[in-house]
């Protein structure tokens, strides 16, 4: 009797595919010469950038993982075709991030050149991983590729979490971020490109002996996977976006300036005076409204606000016997000539004119040492040793009630890693823009300040700079032992280094993860813009807008900003999915080489 031969099974497939070496397999299936993986790697890039501002495109983000995967393989040689990926990442890098060439060109390219780093890990995990085990392209694709934005959000001079795949989506696909974080969102394209890598790359069908044939098993599991996925996330963000928010409002008053760096690096008495004129001029246009909070962007009052500062001013004036100008330091911890009290004057003027406290950015200054110089109109020099980038509050009177001192600095613009002096720090000091003040300390502690409305009291936390892109950094101040500790954020931001480029609204795309992280909305006073406001579910609600243009105008915008109640998931858990994502990435690695391993010795 002949004996019918069984089917081959998809799980004969993967096995037999699983045992052959990567090599034979590749050069079976092709994708040999370089050009078509060069051309695959143009399409990758094309296809992740136009995800952004100012394209915006944003389902592109769900094909832009597919022909990096696809590539990872079927590719060889796997040198080249490692070198080729970093090549085309770091150019894609500079790309995307032409802004930083503003402040530093040396710096600027050393970026790219690390960032182009991560496509090529990822296209080696992919082959390590997927060419050994059977799992899931629609599974590990997302799984991989979220723990190496986590890495790369977080590793290495305090991370760089541009560009994750999530932030180019819409409002109502982002509410699961109040679960999983803006990782959580970036599963969701990473999953759709590995159901398609999965569609591409694995037999579709299989055969059966009297029937015809059937969708893989493993393929209608993944869809099924994918399906309840996406969809039970965009059901969640309906949700979220369709429930009613009930709870006192805040007025707020936000200030955008259009001051260019070099104007601002001049600090000239004149010019320092004209800075505050502005910012009160357009202050006055805004207290009509009856603002509660009135904010002004990062470091734009003149000189130093903390009392030890004014301390030292009253200390030089008594040197020269006689009622001086006070004074603060400037680049570098130098000593330089004498700045007004102007400033301080002004913003009491405006606070008890307005009715209305204020969040203002300026520098402090502590551990001062003051001397006499004689000559040159006897100017007082004086220095500090310590300088933080703050965020003050003052009071309905006119009275500094509190600071926060900025704590995730910027490498190289304010600090230098390894320390001034360092082995490091002579290495890298030409990646150290001319312009910035690389000795800012960081501040001790994540401070809320206290505001009240109508005998209402709120709890306002103040992101510097791109602190507000940084999810961490705001759950630590939006959630303290666990309870939600504010009602409100309020991001002061110094734009005139970028000149109006797409950092801005990448700037505003990652600031509403923030938003939708905590469920807290956000005000943000932007120098050279984009200011405006952004409701707990992501929504930006209000802009600073002059004929059609968010940015290099100067203006104000005041919204009633609404308290939400509802805590969140992630302000307990924070980025632990992604960290687990990264974990079960280095697992996997582990787990595919030594079952390849243990196979090889078995035959």
């Amino acid at each position: 009797m002949i004996r019918t031969p069984r089917p081959i099974t998809e799980h004969d497939y993967v096995n037999i595919i699983a045992e052959m070496s990567p090599t034979v397999r590749m050069s079976d299936l092709g994708l040999r010469r370089w050009r078509s993986q060069f051309v695959l790697l143009v399409v990758w890039g094309v296809l992740y950038g136009v995800a952004y501002p100012h394209i915006n495109f944003w389902p592109a983000a769900h094909l832009a993982l597919v022909p990096l995967t696809i590539l990872a393989l079927r590719g060889v040689p796997v040198v080249r075709l490692v070198w080729l990926t970093w090549l085309i990442g770091c150019i894609w890098w500079l790309a995307m991030t032409w802004w930083l060439s503003h402040i530093t060109f040396p710096g600027y390219v050393a970026m790219a050149i690390y960032l182009g780093l991560y496509p090529a890990a990822y296209l080696l995990i992919i082959r390590v991983i997927f060419l050994r085990t059977p799992v899931p392209m629609v599974l590990g694709v997302p799984v991989v590729w979220v723990g190496l934005e986590y890495l790369r959000g977080s590793v290495l001079f305090n991370g760089f979490p541009w560009f994750s795949l999530g932030h180019s989506h819409p409002t109502w696909l982002i509410q699961i971020a109040d679960l999983f974080g803006a990782y959580g969102v970036s599963f969701l394209p990473a999953m759709t490109a590995g159901l398609l890598c999965d569609l591409l790359t694995r037999p579709m069908f299989t055969p059966q002996a009297d029937r015809k044939p059937r969708l893989a098993r493993s393929l209608r599991i993944g869809l099924l996977c994918w399906a309840v996925v996406l969809g039970c996330s965009a059901a969640y963000g309906l949700f979220r976006l369709s429930q009613e928010v009930i709870g006192p409002t805040l007025r707020v008053a936000v200030v955008q300036t259009n001051i260019p760096q070099s104007n601002k690096m001049a600090m000239e008495v004149d010019q320092q005076r004209a800075i505050v004129d502005d910012l009160v001029r357009l202050t006055d246009s805004a207290v009509d409204d009856q603002p509660a909070l009135i904010v002004w962007p990062e470091t734009m009052v003149p000189g130093s606000l903390n009392q030890k500062a004014q301390d030292a001013g009253n200390q030089a004036a008594a040197l020269l016997g006689s009622s001086i100008e006070w004074s603060e330091p400037w680049h570098h911890g130098l000593s330089l000539r004498v700045v007004t009290m102007n400033a301080i004057t002004r913003l009491r003027e405006v606070a008890r004119q307005a009715g209305a406290y204020l969040i203002v950015g300026a520098h402090a200054h502590e551990k001062w040492q003051t001397e006499r110089i004689k000559g040159w109109h006897q100017a007082i020099f004086i220095t500090a040793e310590h300088r933080y980038n703050s965020a003050y509050l003052v009071d309905r009177g006119g009275v500094i009630v509190d600071r926060y001192d900025k704590i995730h600095r910027v490498p190289f613009g304010e600090y230098i890693p390894g320390g001034r002096g360092s082995a490091l720090s002579n290495v890298i000091s030409v990646f150290v823009p001319s312009e910035a003040q690389p000795d800012l300390r960081a501040g001790s502690r994540y401070q809320v300040f206290a505001v009240d409305d109508l005998d209402t009291a709120w709890r306002v936390a103040a992101p510097i700079c791109f602190e507000d892109v940084v999810s961490h950094v705001c759950r630590k101040m939006a959630y303290q032992n666990g309870n939600k500790a504010v009602d409100l954020l309020v991001n002061l931001t110094n734009e005139g280094w970028y000149h109006g480029s797409a950092e801005g609204p990448q700037h505003e795309q990652m600031a509403r993860f923030r938003c939708v992280e905590n469920r807290v909305p956000m005000a943000r006073s932007v120098n050279a813009g984009i200011s405006g406001f952004i409701d707990s579910a992501g929504r930006i609600t209000e802009r600073v807008t002059v004929n059609g243009r968010t940015q290099l105008v100067e203006g104000v915008a005041t919204a009633d900003v609404l308290r939400d109640p509802r805590k969140t998931l992630f302000g307990t858990i924070g980025d632990g999915f992604a960290a687990g994502c990264a974990w079960i990435t280095m697992l996997g690695i582990v787990w595919a080489v030594g079952r390849s391993t243990f196979k090889r010795t078995q035959n």
